[in-house]
């Protein structure tokens, strides 16, 4: 597990980053071209919605932060997702009972939704971390199911999917999370 000292403080680190979030925004807002909307209620999807700017709370690490990001977090279900162009997307939510990703004594069980705690968050590249900012991990999680599901309901969509990963691929693998890990690693 990453601690806040034992991230790099460098710019290609952060650069790498914002370059995987990118894309990441991309697959969503590809996956969502046709269909317009998923409605994503029933995949059970949560996600962590930083109620800060990245630059306030340490994501491109600020020595004299005094709160991480955590404090800062509202961990929300996926309601329903939204198309707004090739860079953008809608993200529907319903806030989650509170603390659910630390609540041991409950594992196993799925956290309740707060249904009158609803919002909406416009998802967009090149948002350089501002408020409500969605950590990569929760994207990937999101652009994977969102991935999947148009496979499944359009079969015919694999085959651009197929070459559109192929021709990332070096990206992904070497480009992005090897350079992460290493610069996550090095002291």
């Amino acid at each position: 597990m990453f601690e806040r000292d034992n991230i790099p403080n460098t710019k290609e680190y952060m650069q790498e980053i914002r370059t995987l979030h990118d894309q990441l925004v991309e697959i969503c807002a590809m996956s969502l071209r046709e269909a317009k909307t998923a409605d994503l209620r029933d995949k059970k999807i949560l996600i962590r919605a930083i109620m800060r700017d990245a630059h306030d709370y340490g994501l491109y690490v600020n020595p004299s932060c005094d709160f991480s990001a955590e404090e800062c977090a509202i961990d929300m279900w996926v309601d329903k997702v939204e198309y707004i162009d090739n860079n953008a997307f809608y993200l529907y939510l319903t806030q989650a009972e509170p603390n659910i990703f630390w609540n041991i004594e409950r594992e196993g069980e799925i956290p309740e939704r707060i249904e009158d705690a609803k919002m909406c968050i416009a998802v967009r590249c090149n948002d350089n971390g501002e408020t409500p900012y969605i950590p990569v991990a929760y994207l990937l999680a999101l652009a994977l199911k969102l991935a999947v599901r148009m496979i499944e309901e359009r079969p015919e969509t694999e085959t651009a999917w197929t070459e559109y990963l192929n021709g990332h691929r070096t990206m992904w693998l070497t480009g992005i999370f090897q350079p992460l890990l290493a610069m996550a690693h090095d002291d």
